[in-house]
């Protein structure tokens, strides 16, 4: 009888502690002991996310999980969000398997908090030029008046705009190991958290599998040899340059009698440049190609707008201002596609409160970036916004067919970030794309110069239309892991 005592024990000890983590702590779905919230998690990844924006109704504030070893708030309140994001309790990140054995050197490496190095300059403006222009050639001479698969097909471009950057070299559009490093990094972002959620996957091959390990590992490997490799060619050349010529250049010219600066901080500040910049950029270039296609009224005013302010002439961020329409354009794909639906993850560093409920130490927070884009409130509610009697004094009709005032989220229409003349672009609060407070994207102005200068030369040089051979592109199709990509989706190219 001993061995049912012993197991009756264990049970009451289980969920005494169970209560204990679940007081005070932000309201939820159902959670229970041991399992948590298994039952109501739909999927994991920015999957989450998306489900606590259909949640918003029962939790509009903010809603809690119990992740499996996790405990996770995922804060739907913008004004609660600012509070969160700007406040050095909330600054941590999360440190595990994945980021200190696999990724790191037995310890955290890399900052993802870095400052920016020469993101946004006029040197950059080339170098980002010089790979759009290659990509598109390239789609303009090999798939005029054929049907395009858009499959991750930017997103060698980007990593070569953040090669060139870091180390000055670039890879071939069609190189087979850079597609395949490309290929694993998605299947990373997809299975973001999985190892940390359930730490017990990690002690078995099968379960290790399971969420793709051995091919995290090999990426992780991969490109950490490959910036060894690049650091050590820098440092043989380092003393027989005049000046810097890139990121790694400055870090060693820095290291050199600094013990705060180390190679594998290096290797890590590289591989977030990488694992940050080559998947979010390339994914929204390919929700650019799928709305395009979708809303060719959009696209041509565009094209109108561009070939009227620059003609063919190579596009750089100086030209910002000079074609709000298209600046207004990119912006409503952002919103809309919400490629990062929360940002990166918060972690409470030590136990706190937040608005009234009781935050644990090492508990990860989200905002809610995806639920701020689709809030019908601030995008335009207009039983909110005007009474229905109201009506009754003026032009029905007209009213129902004004799409400046009705302003629905699920709309797609540019020009809501446009003023009332269309000649400027608006700047919204709540458009954070990049996300906003201590641990703000560090590649924002980058990525910004990026989509602004790919577009440009995309609607320059190439109508993008709905293939008459294949469905159309849907944008509820869709992969969410850290960030959220279309599914694979055909469109006809026609050349200009």
């Amino acid at each position: 009888m001993l061995w049912l005592f012993l197991l009756t024990l264990g049970v009451v000890i289980i969920c005494i502690r169970h209560l204990l983590e679940s007081w005070n702590f932000p309201p939820g779905p159902p959670r229970y002991p041991i399992i948590g919230s298994l039952l109501s998690i739909e999927k994991y990844g920015s999957h989450l996310i998306l489900q606590a924006t259909k949640l918003i109704p029962q939790f509009p504030k903010m809603v809690g999980f119990f992740a499996g070893q996790m405990r996770v708030v995922i804060i739907n309140d913008f004004d609660l969000a600012k509070k969160m994001a700007f406040s050095d309790t909330f600054s941590g990140r999360l440190i595990g398997m994945y980021t200190e054995t696999m990724r790191g050197y037995n310890r955290n490496i890399g900052v993802i908090s870095t400052q920016e190095f020469g993101f946004g300059n006029k040197g950059m403006w080339s170098i980002i030029a010089d790979e759009a222009g290659i990509i598109v050639t390239d789609l303009k001479t090999q798939w005029d008046g054929q049907d395009l698969m858009v499959n991750q097909t930017f997103n060698i471009s980007v990593l070569n705009i953040l090669f060139k950057i870091v180390s000055g070299k670039r890879y071939r559009p069609d190189d087979p190991e850079m597609k395949e490093l490309m290929r694993v990094l998605a299947l990373v972002f997809k299975s973001a958290y999985i190892e940390e959620v359930f730490p017990i996957l990690q002690y078995t091959k099968f379960t290790r599998e399971l969420y793709g390990h051995s091919q995290k590992q090999l990426l992780t490997q991969t490109f950490k040899s490959m910036f060894e490799q690049v650091i050590q060619e820098h440092e043989q050349k380092l003393h027989t340059k005049e000046s810097p010529e890139d990121f790694i250049d400055v870090y060693l010219q820095a290291k050199e009698g600094n013990d705060l600066f180390t190679k594998e901080d290096l290797i890590g500040i590289c591989m977030d440049f990488f694992e940050a910049g080559g998947e979010t950029v390339g994914s929204t270039l390919s929700w650019v190609f799928l709305y395009m296609s979708l809303n060719p009224e959009v696209q041509e005013k565009c094209r109108k707008e561009i070939l009227q302010s620059l003609g063919v002439r190579e596009p750089t961020m100086d030209y910002r201002g000079s074609v709000p329409y298209t600046e207004a354009t990119i912006m409503e794909i952002q919103r809309c596609s919400s490629v990062a639906p929360s940002g990166l993850e918060h972690k409470a560093l030590e136990d706190t409160e937040l608005d009234g409920y009781t935050i644990k130490k090492d508990t990860l927070l989200f905002y809610n970036i995806n639920a701020f884009f689709m809030d019908r409130d601030y995008w335009g509610d207009p039983e909110e916004w005007l009474p229905v009697d109201t009506l009754l004094f003026y032009n029905i009709n007209a009213f129902f067919m004004d799409r400046d005032y009705w302003g629905d989220p699920e709309e797609f229409r540019p020009e809501r970030f446009l003023n009332d003349d269309g000649s400027k672009t608006l700047k919204i609060e709540r458009f954070i794309p990049f996300g906003f407070g201590k641990r703000v994207c560090m590649g924002e102005s980058l990525a910004k110069a990026e989509l602004f200068i790919f577009t440009i030369m995309i609607l320059q040089n190439l109508r993008i239309k709905i293939s008459a051979n294949h469905a159309k592109p849907d944008p509820g199709q869709y992969e969410a892991g850290i960030t959220r990509s279309p599914l694979p989706f055909h469109v006809t190219l026609e050349a200009i």
